[in-house]
């Protein structure tokens, strides 16, 4: 890692790094296999987290519940992932990386069995505590691996978007199917279809994941801390919350968004989620490509067109290709940010992400702004309406914008830094 010591007087000490076991040589051809099965787990995980976006309403008419009240599926795996994240980090930091992957892939199968049989809401909103846990403990282990499972040749930015194209992929592919099956054969079909997506994850990473050894250094909870003392990670993860409150406290009511817009039919609201997909798997490999080069100048553009998009959105969706317009790009713009985040901290505390520290936090602050976001999003859809809460939420991405014009000097001189070996 390079950082211009003017500009950032709280450097990494890379004398103290905590040394990573080494992995068994592995094929090539075995060694893309292992990062594409961390990638289609984070599919199916992702998946499963954000399917209610897209039957939100159907589940809110089928139970006899606010939309607001159905938006806590989204809620409650963000606030028991945020909760898990120090837990995994610490009291599972001595156990073998792939099989935390498998606990969770199987933690998501019993769990979607629950919702699909639960008679009452609450049952559904306790299978989704344990779901968040699930979640939380993959994504964890998932991003600390990028750099571990990196094919020879391959940079960190690169491994890093591959294993955060399961994200664009879930929906591009998941979250559409899934509203498919929702509005088709009833939204509990939907749910159950995702034990089919995890048993598969859990297979092919059985097969394909090598023996991955926990950091031979044992993690407390004061090394979860360690992050803050930088000023760049400090600087990243300040952006990357706004960012993250002001997406999920919107895009969780997408739904609503354009039921108010216009009178569209299911099968529209589909396609559109699917074309939001698609800006997703585009904007997963520009930002890859561009964060690698220059992470400061990508990740401002991305905060710049987020806050644009939001402005912009209720005017968009009074007519068919506005609505279009406007998926395609928030699409873009969504999978941009959490690929700009961890490179960022690659770039900016490389020793804390390859060791599991770093990532647990960047997981923490994630699930916790997904939490705080839909929660309030869901207060203000109930009592000042969606209008009100899109032009609100595109206030936090402007205010991205400004710190990081600001701090600009402090970031600028980021460069990528190569795996340890």
């Amino acid at each position: 890692m390079t950082v211009n010591d003017s500009v950032d007087a709280t450097e990494p000490n890379f004398e103290h790094q905590p040394k990573l076991p080494s992995e068994p040589p592995m094929s090539l051809v075995r060694q893309w296999m292992a990062i594409l099965s961390v990638s289609f787990g984070a599919f199916a995980l992702v998946t499963s987290e954000f399917l209610p976006v897209g039957i939100l309403t159907l589940i809110a008419q089928d139970l006899n519940i606010s939309e607001g009240s159905a938006g806590l599926m989204i809620t409650v795996p963000a606030i028991s992932g945020a909760v898990a994240a120090p837990l995994v980090a610490v009291w599972f930091s001595h156990i073998q990386r792939q099989r935390i992957l498998w606990t969770a892939m199987t933690l998501m199968i019993v769990c979607h069995g629950v919702m699909y049989v639960a008679p009452q809401f609450w049952l559904i909103l306790l299978s989704r505590v344990f779901l968040g846990i699930a979640i939380t403990a993959f994504w964890a282990i998932a991003i600390s691996l990028s750099a571990r499972l990196a094919p020879k040749g391959v940079s960190i930015g690169l491994s890093t978007s591959i294993i955060v194209t399961g994200i664009t992929l879930a929906t591009t592919l998941g979250v559409p199917m899934g509203t498919w099956l929702g509005e088709a054969l009833g939204w509990r079909t939907a749910f159950a279809s995702m034990m089919g997506l995890g048993v598969v994850a859990l297979i092919w990473q059985a097969w394909a994941l090598p023996t991955l050894p926990a950091a031979q250094e044992k993690v407390g909870f004061k090394d979860l801390l360690e992050i803050f003392r930088f000023s760049n990670a400090r600087l990243g993860i300040i952006v990357l919350i706004l960012a993250v409150i002001a997406h999920f406290g919107t895009f969780t009511y997408v739904r609503v968004l354009f039921d108010q817009g216009g009178n569209y039919s299911s099968a529209f609201f589909s396609s559109l989620l699917l074309i939001y997909g698609v800006g997703g798997l585009v904007g997963n490999w520009l930002a890859g490509y561009g964060a690698s080069k220059q992470v400061h100048t990508t990740f401002l553009v991305v905060m710049i067109s987020l806050f644009a998009m939001l402005l912009l959105a209720t005017l968009m969706t009074t007519n068919a290709t506005g609505s279009v317009v406007l998926m395609l790009f928030w699409g873009l713009i969504f999978a941009a940010i959490p690929v700009c985040a961890n490179v960022w901290m690659f770039m900016t505390v490389p020793h804390l992400m390859e060791d599991g520290t770093g990532s647990a936090m960047i997981v923490f602050i994630f699930q916790s702004m997904i939490a705080v976001g839909s929660f309030f999003g869901g207060i203000a859809v109930d009592h000042v309406g969606i209008h009100s809460l899109m032009y609100g939420a595109a206030l936090l991405p402007l205010l991205s914008v400004v710190l990081l014009l600001v701090f600009k000097k402090h970031s600028a001189h980021l460069v990528m830094a190569e795996p340890s070996a």
